[in-house]
C-alpha cells in the first residue's frame, strides 16, 4: 500500500489498510466524495508578473491564493473532508 500513499487520500488508506496484518481480509467499503475543478483565468499571467517582482511577488501570489481558496478549504475541514490535493496549472 505504501506506493499509493502519494496518490490516494489518507482517509481512503486508512480504510484499506488493515488493523491487523495477520487477519487481512478483503474489504468494501464507499464513501461520498466530490471534486471542484477551478479555472483561474489569466493566473498564467498573473504569476508571471507577480514572480517577476520577487520574493515580494512570489508571496503576493501565495497570499492571493489563499484568499481564492480559503473559504472552500475552511468548508472541507469543518465537514470531516480531506483536500487530496491541489492540482498545478494545465
Amino acid at each position: 500500500m505504501e506506493c499509493l500513499d502519494g496518490f490516494v487520500a489518507g482517509a481512503l488508506l486508512r480504510r484499506l489498510r488493515p488493523d491487523d496484518s495477520s487477519n487481512a481480509a478483503p474489504v468494501c467499503t464507499s464513501f461520498r466524495g466530490a471534486v471542484l475543478f477551478v479555472d483561474i483565468s489569466g493566473y498564467t499571467t498573473l504569476a508571471e508578473a507577480l514572480c517577476d517582482k520577487g520574493p515580494d511577488g512570489i508571496e503576493q501570489l501565495g497570499e492571493t491564493l489563499d484568499v481564492a481558496f480559503r473559504d472552500h478549504v475552511r468548508c472541507v475541514d469543518e465537514t470531516g473532508g480531506e483536500i487530496a490535493c491541489f492540482a498545478g496549472d494545465a
